[in-house]
């Protein structure tokens, strides 16, 4: 990964908040952000001062709430969070984000994406099932991002810590979505 210092994290506000301005599209906007965020994850020395890394556990940081613009209502927020512990999952596992998207940034480590859908397999076409679609992992540069309704998890798989850069399309605090259990494929609500 080539770092720079020339593209800065108020640079990429900026640019975030331009997207939300031009286009109501919830796929062109997760898209165009994840362009920008590829270019903030090259910036050397970004999280200094910010973030401070645990020895054991997660820490996370705000980098910016914005109350004016934000998809699918005003609010998104730029985060961002570190996980100590290889093989931990950050936040609820699975789940989706609801109505918004978040595009996810791995700044330093490394984690594992997991995203499961609905099927419905035969003979009994009533009853739906959640099936694994993908995992991957995503290396310090990598962006991925999720749509609204796109169920996932991610994982620390790191030896070591791993920094994620996330943008949350609205803030998630009081967005309804769902946690999903996996053995009795069951989603339960969460706001």
């Amino acid at each position: 990964m080539t770092q720079t210092t020339s593209y800065t994290l108020e640079a990429f506000i900026e640019d975030a908040r331009k997207v939300f301005a031009d286009s109501d599209d919830a796929k062109v906007q997760a898209q165009a952000i994840a362009g920008h965020m590829e270019k903030l994850l090259q910036v050397l020395n970004l999280l200094d001062g910010i973030l401070e890394i645990p020895e054991s556990g997660t820490a996370v940081a705000s980098l910016h709430h914005d109350d004016d613009y934000g998809h699918p209502a005003p609010g998104f927020w730029l985060m961002c969070n570190a996980q100590t512990q290889t093989g931990a999952t950050v936040g609820v596992h699975p789940h989706d984000h609801g109505a918004a998207w978040v595009v996810y940034g791995v700044y330093s480590g490394a984690i594992q994406q997991t995203t499961w859908r609905w099927q419905f397999h035969e003979p009994d076409r009533t009853v739906p099932h959640l099936d694994e679609a993908g995992q991957w992992i995503q290396k310090p540069g990598e962006v991925a991002f999720f749509m609204p309704g796109a169920i996932h998890a991610q994982k620390n798989v790191n030896d070591g810590p791993s920094v994620v850069i996330r943008l949350e399309g609205q803030k998630l605090t009081g967005v309804v979505r769902h946690s999903y259990d996996l053995e009795t494929e069951s989603a339960t609500v969460v706001a």
